[in-house]
């Protein structure tokens, strides 16, 4: 069946989908056709109604998102690399900032906009909040260079280290490196 194998392999492109769940996925739909339906509307509805927000490149709903317009946010800017990032420091309920997406490699226009978005929103600390790894580091390295000084505002980054409920052995020597250097006083 052709259009059933078309489905499949378009299923097949989604992240983390191999095509044995998306055999399964597409028997449900055809299987189930109210389902499909349903998914239908609201894929159609998510792509023609989610953009970028024009300050921060987080998805909207809008041409500037509802983070972006709050003025109740801290002056803090955390510099992530994708929009799931952005809902996982949310979910932490310890991030009261705003956020700038900065996927890719760095380039001179992003890091513009990047200041151009401390300025408005009077941020004072820029905090990198990219997955630990040499990469993110050296990336880090070229937007601060980029950015230059900028008078009041500090830079900062996640703390690394290890991760609770695993042993040494089980943590690789650039975690447990970092989490001797950024070792703190035991408070309380």
């Amino acid at each position: 069946m052709e259009k059933l194998e078309q489905l499949i392999d378009a299923l097949t492109n989604l992240p983390t989908i191999g095509r044995k769940s998306a055999t399964r996925l597409a028997l449900h739909l055809v299987e189930n056709k109210p389902h499909a339906l349903k998914l239908i509307k609201a894929l159609e509805d998510a792509i023609t109604g989610v953009t970028q927000c024009e300050l921060c490149g987080a998805l909207s709903e809008t041409p500037i998102c509802p983070v972006c317009r709050d003025e109740h946010r801290e002056p803090v800017v955390a510099v992530v690399e994708s929009h799931q990032d952005i809902q996982l420091l949310e979910a932490t309920g310890n991030y009261h900032g705003y956020y700038f997406l900065f996927p890719g490699k760095v380039e001179w226009e992003k890091v513009e906009k990047l200041k151009k978005f401390i300025a408005t929103h009077r941020v004072k600390e820029v905090l990198f909040a990219l997955p630990p790894s040499s990469g993110n580091q050296f990336k880090l390295l070229q937007i601060k260079e980029l950015l230059g000084n900028l008078p009041g505002v500090t830079l900062t980054q996640l703390a690394q280290g290890v991760p609770s409920g695993v042993k040494f052995e089980n943590v690789d020597l650039t975690s447990l490196g970092s989490a001797l250097l950024h070792r703190h006083k035991v408070e309380g």
